[in-house]
């Protein structure tokens, strides 16, 4: 049986402590133990879910301007065919 285990987090240097059950998940997975405390875990996921947020937001605005640039090409070049014609 495992034994819970005192860590420091490599974030904040705080001191925490990995339970018997959490040792038993991370090993069952086959995962590295975690390096950072449970606070600081959950900022990096937040920080990371914010920027993902953030790049899908962006290539949205870039695929939306793409896409009027590209009807605004169109309507031109049906206007010049008109004035031709």
């Amino acid at each position: 049986m495992t034994q819970e285990k005192m860590m420091t987090c490599v974030s904040c240097g705080n001191s925490y402590t990995l339970t018997d059950g959490e040792r038993s998940f991370y090993e069952e997975k086959q995962w590295n133990l975690p390096k950072r405390c449970a606070g600081c875990r959950a900022s990096r996921r937040a920080a990371r879910t914010v920027q993902a947020a953030a790049l899908a937001n962006a290539q949205a605005v870039t695929y939306n301007t793409v896409d009027a640039m590209q009807e605004a090409e169109a309507a031109q070049r049906s206007a010049s065919v008109a004035e031709r014609g």
